[in-house]
């Protein structure tokens, strides 16, 4: 038999169902828009991350550098959010040797950390939202 999830149904939110598959947070912004002050610490955190990828998707798009749709920008803050597993606003070495892993390519620590290094344009050591969509769209030609 197949276990279910017990985490909230919106991408890139760990925390646990409270209603209708939504976490507590979810289902009180699905209910009502509300204001971020009175979500827990873990809901504050989504809320700003989910308002910060719009923002980058925003530039995006209005950018004529950058050949990229709505569709496709929506397609990237979803996958972002599924390499993001703790909801920090990035992806570090540990978070993107498990996506490697689960599309079938694994990589070792070398391997990972050039990966990151190619686009980590910040030195953070981790891909943030911004490179993250400035590897997939790269520059118009």
């Amino acid at each position: 038999m197949a276990s279910l999830s017990r985490t909230c149904c919106v991408e890139g939110c760990s925390q646990d169902q409270f209603k209708n598959h939504y976490c507590i947070d979810c289902y009180r912004r699905q209910q009502n828009p509300i204001p971020h002050n009175h979500l827990s610490t873990a809901g504050r955190q989504v809320a700003a991350a989910q308002e910060n990828m719009d923002t980058i998707n925003q530039e995006f798009l209005d950018n004529p550098e950058f050949d990229c749709t709505q569709e496709q920008m929506d397609g990237y803050k979803i996958r972002f959010a599924e390499f993001d597993e703790d909801g920090s606003g990035d992806i570090d070495m540990l978070e993107l040797g498990r996506a490697m892993e689960r599309l079938g390519q694994p990589k070792n620590q070398l391997e990972l950390r050039r990966m990151i290094a190619q686009v980590d344009s910040n030195n953070s050591g981790t891909i943030d939202y911004r490179e993250f969509v400035q590897m997939m769209v790269g520059k118009s030609s």
